[in-house]
């Protein structure tokens, strides 16, 4: 049993997939026309902004970190 998953393990981290992801990360970003960077500076506005400012709301910048300290920590 342990030899089997050894060897899926190192089929499914192997250099096929250590190739494949920057290869399909590259043609997504071609396919949807550089969306990262056109909308680059439409995120950082949308993160930074004010926002969140009625009674009981939190900004879109506290929502941001308690979003990353729930996914990191």
């Amino acid at each position: 049993m342990e030899e089997m998953l050894s060897k899926t393990n190192e089929f499914i981290w192997g250099g096929l997939l250590i190739i494949l992801i920057p290869v399909v990360g590259i043609y997504l970003t071609f396919k949807c026309g550089f969306v990262q960077i056109r909308f680059f500076k439409t995120a950082l506005k949308h993160t930074f902004g004010s926002g969140g400012d009625g009674e009981g709301e939190i900004s879109r910048f506290s929502s941001l970190c308690t979003m990353l300290g729930a996914t990191i920590g």
